[in-house]
């Protein structure tokens, strides 16, 4: 998963516009469009208040020789919230590219491979509520206290396309998915839209929106928070009878020794278990039952000859929604790459500013 202010000063990217969509959208006020009404909440795998860090012991031996990263006890919190936070934009990412075919939902993203739509749904899912009058200070470091996990699922690909750059290797204009720095700001764009006022306090969207996007982003924001909960909350019931709803199945495949430590940290996390919770609150297509739409996810050490994949993607055909235990090893290192670039007493002590 550098702290926001820190990392997100670079350059902009255009962002490849949305096609329209194949209905119309209403016209609506912002400040009308509810931020609570994705169940059950919006983060995964909360912290159960014990000293953490991704694999925690374990990791602060593994990392204590790393170069530049120091292995303190809140920076070992932020690497666990960035893997956390980024494996739940995956998560909700892959259920789009699902809710997209099975309920055959006009793609908003305007490609045939509906990435910029499935990365659009988990940043609807991910939008933070609206903070309380009088709240404490917003905190955007989570050594320091609650961050909004959207923000550091983000600087991934910050770092992603770092190391792209670093690497000299050529982009494949092919990849559906974009440049991870297009991505950054089309989520950060839609972050900043959601609530204007509030973000653009945080230095990192005032880096990362520029002042000719920001009327752009606000209407994009209530156009994709309109468009997911007409296509998608109007399919969440979890009072429906459950055998109308999807019945998801939780499985952890074998890992070898080198991945072992990533499968149990994945495993006592419960993320998949709640994950499948979310999607058993969404009804069946009409006419539709579990036998003929099962939905399994699977963990995996997702190894081929050519060595173990690191990915996560939604089977349609073995209706299979897979995340390689390899993805949750290169999250920690995109955290360690960027935090062991901070000055010692950021990676040494939390941030509490904003």
């Amino acid at each position: 998963m550098r702290l926001m202010g820190a990392f997100l000063a670079i350059a902009m990217f255009a962002l490849p516009g949305c096609e329209p969509q194949s209905e119309p959208v209403r016209e609506i006020n912002i400040a009308e469009l509810p931020r609570t009404d994705w169940p059950p909440r919006s983060r995964l795998g909360e912290d159960d208040g014990t000293t953490t860090g991704s694999r925690a012991a374990a990791l602060l031996e593994s990392l204590k020789d790393e170069p530049g990263f120091i292995a303190s006890e809140a920076n070992l919190k932020r690497v666990d919230a960035l893997v956390r936070a980024a494996l739940e934009f995956v998560l909700f990412h892959e259920t789009a590219h699902m809710l997209l075919i099975d309920h055959r939902i006009p793609n908003p993203g305007g490609r045939s491979g509906g990435e910029i739509a499935a990365d659009r749904f988990a940043a609807f899912v991910m939008t933070p509520p609206p903070r309380a009058a009088g709240a404490p200070k917003e905190m955007l470091d989570p050594a320091a206290g609650e961050a909004p996990a959207v923000l550091w699922a983000t600087a991934m690909w910050r770092q992603e396309q770092r190391r792209l750059e670093a690497s000299g290797q050529p982009h494949d204009w092919a990849d559906e998915h974009g440049l991870p720095e297009q991505r950054l700001h089309q989520v950060m764009c839609l972050i900043y839209g959601s609530d204007p006022d509030r973000w653009i306090q945080q230095q990192a969207f005032a880096d990362a929106v520029s002042n000719a996007r920001r009327d752009l982003c606000i209407a994009e924001a209530a156009e994709n928070a309109d468009f997911w909960r007409r296509h998608v909350l109007a399919h969440f019931d979890d009072a429906a009878d459950p055998a109308s709803r999807y019945n998801p199945a939780v499985h952890y495949e074998p890992a070898t020794d080198d991945l072992a430590g990533l499968q149990n940290w994945f495993a006592s996390t419960g993320m998949l278990e709640e994950f499948a919770g979310v999607i058993g609150s969404i009804r069946l297509p009409e006419g539709a039952s579990q036998l003929e739409m099962p939905v399994t996810i699977v963990a995996s050490a997702c190894e081929t000859d050519q060595g173990n994949v690191i990915n996560a993607f939604w089977n349609p055909n073995a209706r299979t929604m897979i995340v390689c235990y390899p993805l949750i090893g290169y999250f920690e290192s995109l955290a360690v790459d960027m935090l062991g670039a901070l000055p010692r007493s950021t990676q040494e002590n939390p941030v509490p500013d904003r």
